[in-house]
């Protein structure tokens, strides 16, 4: 399924097996979205190609991200949602991992500070880092799904491969990808990096 929250548009968004979907408002229009009744594993995958640009940083990118954070109890026990997140553009730079905050705030915080540096799209280099994450530091073997949740402005400008490639293999490890698109952006771009049809 997919919604659209003003000039973002979601692909691939589904309650992870075991949780149960709730009413949620979102920061810029209230919509029915998936929440889930369970911990998550959730890394923030965002794009800060120079297609983004500044503005849509600043007042899209950054309070969808937040406002995603918001909607989870965030902690380091067993009982919360773990948060990472990282960046792409000519290539994928880690910003902190899975269960490095323990508080929303503190997460919150920390997406408030990164900072928006421009370049080209490499959305394989940004999923491929994005699965060295849930690698690493992922509680999947203790029952808690994995998701990841991309939010891009569209089409790729460089990479040795198609970003489905690293999608599919983001798939194969059952981690529940969320493809979130900034501005006029290609559905059919955002269902191939998504877990799932997007409508």
């Amino acid at each position: 399924t997919g919604v659209t929250v003003n000039a973002l548009s979601t692909s691939g968004i589904s309650c992870p097996v075991g949780s149960t979907p709730e009413s949620t408002t979102s920061t810029f229009t209230t919509k029915t979205k998936t929440g889930c009744d369970r911990p998550l594993d959730i890394v923030l995958l965002l794009d800060e190609s120079g297609s983004i640009g500044g503005t849509n940083w600043n007042n899209k990118v950054i309070p969808f991200a937040k406002s995603i954070v918001n909607e989870f109890s965030v902690g380091t026990t067993t009982d919360d949602t773990y948060v990472g997140a990282g960046r792409f553009a000519n290539g994928f730079t880690k910003d902190f991992d899975l269960g490095t905050h323990s508080s929303n705030a503190e997460v919150v915080n920390a997406i408030d500070n990164l900072n928006y540096n421009a370049g080209s799209t490499n959305t394989e280099a940004g999923l491929i880092g994005a699965r060295s994450m849930f690698s690493s530091s992922s509680r999947s073997s203790q029952g808690i799904p994995s998701v990841l949740i991309v939010i891009t402005d569209g089409n790729p400008t460089q990479g040795a491969n198609p970003p489905t490639v690293a999608a599919n293999n983001l798939h194969g490890d059952n981690i529940t990808v969320i493809a979130v698109g900034v501005g006029s952006v290609s559905q059919s771009i955002l269902e191939l990096i998504a877990s799932g049809t997007g409508t």
